[in-house]
């Protein structure tokens, strides 16, 4: 069977089929953006996510580290994993990878289970994303790239607005950025400037500017440098080509903090946002504040 995999709502259609819980739908989402944040922050070029009939695929490098298929979703990890199995969480031993050589496991887990994955799990399978995307810094698999699919992830997730997807090809001028054209790069999208997101962590690190969060003090090596980057002004808002200031434009923000930016379908001030970690004591007194950079 032939699906179009430029179609969000084809990815929609099938992953509504293979995980009927939104809530669950959108974990697997969160799950698959961070493991892929974390594989581009090594190499932009080392994954790729794949939408079939029957199914989803991530690949980082030459290995597969996450799937979704009819009730159930599989971790792909660095084995040992210090987890118990159940009936909702079963391992399936035996696999190995030469690109990354370590033993790895495959960890099958019930759709409805998403919710509550195991962290270690999660570790060890980070930890293997981040050693793939480091032995093959290409994937070799990119004639199978689904745009379609991490659009809807990115839509399931809230990390893109209404009508705002994931760039595809995004070459540019060095030094010149721009963003909000809509144009047609196998799927309909918005620019979304690899580099420009790069020279935003360059200059202000892989810290959340709203809370302080450093993904690599909390969790270690293995989350080293992960972090979303936000727009200050919606592309949706937009809709014309504008050029982009990566430094004025952008900031690193955590994934929670993020959220609560866009939460309801709105765009809420960094500020804002800080002053709702402060209402309730949990504001970060030693983060550095960055003072927004005006036109």
């Amino acid at each position: 069977m032939t699906i179009d995999r430029k179609d969000p709502k084809i990815a929609e259609g099938i992953l509504g089929r293979l995980c009927p819980d939104l809530n669950a739908r959108r974990y697997w989402a969160q799950y698959a953006l961070q493991s892929i944040d974390i594989a581009r922050s090594i190499s932009q070029d080392s994954w790729e996510i794949t939408l079939f009939p029957e199914g989803a695929r991530l690949n980082v490098g030459q290995v597969a580290v996450l799937e979704l298929w009819q009730d159930k979703a599989a971790f792909y990890c660095c084995a040992p994993v210090p987890v118990k199995p159940s009936e909702e969480l079963r391992k399936q031993k035996g696999f190995g990878y030469r690109a990354v050589k370590l033993k790895t496991d495959r960890w099958f887990i019930d759709v409805n289970a998403l919710t509550r994955v195991p962290p270690p799990l999660i570790e060890k399978h980070l930890e293997l994303v981040r050693l793939a995307a480091n032995a093959k810094k290409i994937s070799p698999f990119h004639a199978a790239h689904s745009p379609g699919l991490f659009a809807y992830l990115e839509e399931l997730a809230g990390r893109a607005q209404k009508g705002e997807h994931h760039l595809l090809a995004d070459e540019v001028a060095p030094g010149r950025y721009y963003e909000g054209a809509v144009h047609s790069v196998m799927v309909n999208a918005y620019e979304r400037d690899r580099e420009a997101r790069r020279c935003c962590i360059q200059h202000y690190g892989p810290k959340c500017v709203v809370c302080g969060m450093d993904f690599g003090t909390v969790y270690g090596a293995v989350a080293d440098g992960f972090i979303h980057v936000h727009h200050l002004k919606a592309l949706s808002e937009i809709g014309a080509e504008y050029r982009l200031d990566p430094l004025a434009d952008l900031r690193p923000v955590c994934p929670n903090c993020h959220a609560v930016i866009h939460l309801g379908g709105q765009t809420r001030s960094i500020e804002e946002v800080r002053k709702f970690l402060e209402s309730t004591g949990r504001a970060n007194n030693g983060m550095q504040r960055t003072a927004f950079r005006r036109r």
